[in-house]
């Protein structure tokens, strides 16, 4: 009578494996010899001619990691950055880090890595920073995430803390004084 109620336990179990080492092999991206990294984020990443793209190639806790910012072609476009990173057999792997949303205009988006809450290994630091100009003030907009290290199989990256956005901006009545 145990065995019975056990296997459809392991029944599931083996099917969970299975699906999960399965949808973790799919996300396994072939990089062709001699492609740049601009041409290898187009071909995996699918962004549109016009997506005003950015790559960063960083060694980030012992993997080779080639960051991809883009803007979408919307009528509010965004800016998506997504990590691929190098795997052991030389295959890429995509991770989504964030999306940079309108906030009156398309973020720009500065990287940076630093050992941001004392274990060995170092975290992601985005800056995402906005052009403001309203009748009164202008400036730019900051927002600072931090995002923990990639994990085997994981799809998105776990942004650790959000940090308060601040502006640097100025009064157009104080230029003018």
């Amino acid at each position: 009578m145990r065995i019975m109620n056990t296997l459809p336990l392991l029944a599931s179990l083996a099917l969970t494996l299975a699906c999960a080492f399965t949808g973790a092999r799919a996300q396994d991206l072939d990089r062709a010899p001699g492609e740049n990294d601009l041409a290898f984020a187009k071909r995996v990443v699918a962004f549109a001619d016009n997506a005003d793209p950015h790559t960063t190639a960083v060694s980030w806790n012992g993997l080779q990691t080639l960051f991809v910012d883009y803007q979408t072609a919307e009528d509010y476009p965004e800016r998506p950055l997504v990590a691929l990173q190098r795997l052991a057999d030389n295959r890429y792997r995509a991770i989504q880090v964030t999306i940079g949303e309108q906030e009156g205009d398309t973020p720009d988006i500065a990287l940076g890595l630093a050992n941001a809450d004392h274990d060995p290994a170092k975290e992601l630091i985005v800056i995402l920073s906005w052009a403001q100009m309203h009748y009164d003030v202008e400036g730019t907009l900051y927002e600072v995430r931090i995002f923990d290290g990639s994990k085997p199989g994981q799809k998105a990256l776990t942004q650790l803390a959000q940090r308060s956005t601040s502006a640097s901006r100025r009064s157009r009545r104080s230029r003018l004084n």
